[in-house]
C-alpha cells in the first residue's frame, strides 16, 4: 500500500493540478465575474424612406462579465444594431443585435437588458407651408419712429416632413426677426419655426423643415405721423347759480405717430375725465390725453393740455 501511494508522485501532483483547475474553469464559467454596466446607443438600420419612427428606445444598458481575467471595456468597444427590414406601421417588437469590437476577448460576455426593444412606427408624409410675410412674422426691436410696412421671404413656402400624426399637426410656418439692428431691403437669413393649430411650437426632433432657414428682407420706413384734435370729456357741473360760458384746450391737437392702417382711421383723441364739479370761478386743468394703442406721441407734442373753463354767475341766482 505504501508503494502503491508513493509510486508516481509526479504524475500524481500534476493529475491534482489538472483536477483543480479544472474545477476552478467549472466554478468561473457557472458564475462568471461580474463587470461594468454600460449605456449604449441603439443604431437603427435597414430603416424604409417611407417609414419614420415615433417612439423607439434611444440606448440600451450591457452587463459586461469576464470568464477568465477582467480587462477593461469601454462603450466605443460595442456596438448595438436593430434592423427595421421589412417593418411596417405600429408598434413592433424587433431584435437587439450586439456587435463587440475585435479587441473584446471570447471570454467576455455582453448581457443587454433585454434582447428585444419596441418600435412604434409611422407612415412618412410631407406638405409645403406658405410663409405669409403678413402674419407669420413674429418681430420685435422694432426702432421707436420706425414702422414695418411689408416685407418679403425667400423662398416663400417651405416643407414639412415627418410622421403623419405630427405632419398632421402642422398648420403655419412661422419666422422670429429681430428689427433692431435691420436695415430697409437689407438681407438676413432667419430660422423657420412649425406651428399647430393651436399656436404651438411643433418641434424639429418631430418634423424636419426644409429649408430650415430662409432670407428675410424687411420694408421699413418712418412712422407716418398725424395730427389729431383733441376732444375734452368734462364731468359735473359747477357749483349752484354757476354755469359754463366757454372752454378751451391750449394746444387743441397733438400729434401722433403709429401704423399708417391705425391712423387712416383716427381724427380726433380724448382726454382724461376732468371733473368741474363745484366750481365758482376760472379755473385751469392740467390733463393728459388717452392714445389708442398702438399710436405714440411724437416727440414734438407735449404730455399734457391745459384745459381752461369759464363759469359766471346767473343773472338771477341770490347775491
Amino acid at each position: 500500500m505504501k508503494k502503491f501511494l508513493f509510486s508516481n508522485v509526479p504524475h500524481k501532483i500534476v493529475s491534482v493540478l489538472i483536477a483543480l483547475l479544472l474545477w476552478q474553469m467549472v466554478l468561473i464559467l457557472d458564475d462568471p465575474e461580474r463587470g461594468p454596466t454600460m449605456e449604449i446607443p441603439i443604431e437603427y438600420v435597414d430603416e424604409s424612406p417611407n417609414l419614420i419612427r415615433v417612439h423607439a428606445p434611444e440606448s440600451i444598458s450591457i452587463e459586461v462579465r469576464y470568464l477568465t481575467q477582467p480587462v477593461r471595456i469601454l462603450p466605443a468597444d460595442i456596438s448595438v444594431r436593430v434592423s427595421l427590414r421589412n417593418a411596417q406601421p405600429g408598434r413592433e417588437t424587433y431584435r437587439v443585435e450586439i456587435i463587440p469590437s475585435p479587441r473584446i476577448r471570447s471570454d467576455v460576455r455582453l448581457i443587454p437588458e433585454t434582447n428585444d426593444v419596441l418600435v412604434e412606427i409611422d407612415p412618412a408624409e410631407e406638405k409645403q407651408i406658405r410663409i405669409d410675410p403678413r402674419q407669420n412674422i413674429r418681430y420685435t426691436g422694432l426702432r421707436s419712429g420706425i414702422e414695418l410696412a411689408g416685407a418679403s421671404t425667400d423662398p416663400d413656402v417651405v416643407t414639412v416632413r415627418g410622421a403623419s400624426r405630427y405632419v398632421n399637426q402642422a398648420v403655419r410656418a412661422q419666422i422670429t426677426v429681430d428689427l433692431s439692428k435691420m436695415e430697409n431691403a437689407g438681407v438676413y437669413e432667419t430660422e423657420v419655426q412649425i406651428l399647430d393649430i393651436e399656436g404651438n411650437p411643433i418641434p424639429n426632433t418631430r418634423v424636419r423643415v426644409t429649408p430650415e432657414r430662409i432670407q428675410f428682407r424687411p420694408n421699413l420706413r418712418a412712422e407716418p405721423v398725424r395730427v389729431l384734435l383733441l376732444h375734452p370729456v368734462v364731468r359735473g357741473t359747477p357749483a349752484p347759480g354757476y354755469r359754463v360760458v366757454s372752454y378751451d384746450l391750449i394746444p387743441a391737437e397733438i400729434r401722433g405717430r403709429g401704423e399708417s392702417a391705425l391712423l387712416a382711421g383716427l381724427s380726433t383723441i380724448e382726454t382724461e375725465p376732468i371733473d368741474i364739479s363745484g366750481i365758482s370761478e376760472d379755473r385751469v386743468f392740467t390733463v393728459r390725453y388717452v392714445l389708442p394703442e398702438g399710436v405714440t406721441r411724437d416727440p414734438s407734442s407735449p404730455e399734457t393740455v391745459q384745459f381752461r373753463v369759464r363759469v359766471v354767475r346767473e343773472a338771477n341766482s341770490d347775491q
